[in-house]
Order: structure tokens, then C-alpha cells, then sequence
């Protein structure tokens, strides 16, 4: 099958590109300047490439979540990078908790969040394999809700905001149309002898659900990368549960 074939080939080829320029790669995410502009830039020019065939296939959809995931890693990475080393520890009043890292402290003044963070951080030193288990099942649940919050305010801000539709309802009578345009083609093109080909189009087009749907996929698992790479550890980190 072409799929499995055409997986092989790229495979193949991305670990020989990755096995010789990763490290190139790397050092010029971490060092270079307006790094969320070029992500930005760059996204935007490969999902405007890629084509939308007719009837729709969910090729695009699954390259606009997968641009999201490389941009929210890169991005989350070099947030993290630039963090420097950092810990957490219990002010010397007990009133909060001192995020300290290599771009300065922070003391986050909470008596709950102090309390948190003395039960977890004992949990790690006398209880090391629950503590592990907690900080799985945690990372898991802000990850979780990172998805759930920015998918759902995504699709709400482009509803209420810019009137567009991210699952529009096809009503019984635009079915029926559709389908008997789509008949009437098959049936000419069989008249003339030739094999139809499906009509290729692109964004901004007037499916302009399908912009709705590249901007909920890339933004939702953005985040969630992001979260992954960056923000679960500094929570981790703040609540006692920190590998530090």
C-alpha cells in the first residue's frame, strides 16, 4: 500500500536528517531571537501549502495538531532552557513558597500552597515510588485541562468573535444537493470518457471551517506541548514534587 510505502520513505528519511542536523537544529532554536515569530511565520506557510482535497480527509487537520505539537515543543523547550536551574522551597516565615531560578525568585505568598508543598516534598523523601505516582497522575491532569480549557475558548472566541463555524451542521437538504452534484459530475465525466479527479482547494477559500479547525488544532496542542515541556515541571516544582 502507497501508505505504508510513502511512512517507510519518511521515516527513513527524517532519522537520517535528524541523526545528522539535531544538534544544529537545537542550538539554533535555544540561541536564536523572536523564536515565536518564525514558529508563527513558518507554520503558517507550510499549512497554506498543504492542499484540501474534496470530499475532505483529515490529512490536514492531522498536520495543523501536528505543527501545534512541534511548536508548543520547541517553544516549551526553550522557556525551559532559558529558566536556567531552579527550585522551590518554603519561605523562612512560612507565608509562601520561593520559586528561585537563574532569571531571579519569586515568592508565590499562599499559607494552602505552603501546606502542598511541605506534604508532597515529604512524600518524595520518605515515600519516593507514590510520590512518583502522584506526579504522573498530576502532570497528566494539568495537562488535560490545558486541552480541555484552550480548545473550548478557542472554539467559543472564533464562534462569537469572527462567526466561524469549527463543526458546522449539514442539514438533510444541502446533503442531498451535494450528493447530486457530486453524481451529475461522476455521470459527465463517464460520458466524456475521463476519470474524475477530485477538485483540489486551498485555505481561505469558502470553507472557511476549515481555518476554524487549523486554528483550534494548532493552538489547543500548543499548549498542550507547551505544558508538557515547560509548565508541568515549574508546577511540579512549586508543589513539592520537583526532581530538583
Amino acid at each position: 500500500p502507497t501508505d505504508i510505502r510513502g511512512g517507510i520513505i519518511l521515516g527513513l528519511l527524517v532519522f537520517f536528517v535528524n541523526w545528522e542536523k539535531a544538534e544544529g537544529f537545537e542550538s539554533y532554536y535555544m540561541s536564536t531571537t523572536y523564536l515565536s515569530l518564525k514558529l508563527f511565520c513558518s507554520g503558517t506557510i507550510i499549512l497554506l501549502l498543504n492542499p484540501q482535497p474534496r470530499p475532505v480527509t483529515p490529512t490536514f487537520t492531522q498536520n495543523a495538531l501536528l505543527w501545534g505539537l512541534i511548536w508548543g515543543c520547541v517553544q516549551g523547550s526553550r522557556w525551559f532552557n532559558d529558566l536556567g536551574s531552579f527550585s522551590a522551597t518554603v519561605s523562612t516565615n512560612n507565608a509562601g513558597v520561593v520559586f528561585a531560578s537563574d532569571r531571579g525568585d519569586t515568592i508565590l505568598n499562599s499559607y494552602v500552597l505552603v501546606c502542598i508543598h511541605n506534604f508532597f516534598h515529604s512524600l518524595v523523601t520518605n515515600l519516593p515510588f507514590v510520590a512518583a505516582f502522584v506526579r504522573l497522575i498530576l502532570g497528566f491532569v494539568v495537562v488535560l485541562l490545558f486541552r480541555l480549557v484552550v480548545k473550548s475558548g478557542t472554539i467559543m472566541l472564533l464562534s462569537k468573535m469572527f462567526n466561524i463555524n469549527v463543526k458546522p451542521k449539514l442539514l438533510a437538504e444541502d446533503y442531498v444537493a451535494m450528493k447530486k452534484k457530486n453524481d451529475d459530475l461522476k455521470e459527465k465525466a463517464k460520458r466524456k470518457g475521463r476519470v474524475l479527479r477530485k477538485h483540489v482547494v486551498r485555505l481561505f477559500t469558502r470553507d472557511i471551517d476549515i481555518v476554524g479547525n487549523a486554528i483550534v488544532k494548532v493552538a489547543t496542542y500548543t499548549i498542550t506541548a507547551m505544558g508538557i515541556a515547560f509548565i508541568v515541571p515549574v508546577v511540579l516544582e512549586i508543589a513539592g514534587l520537583g526532581q530538583h
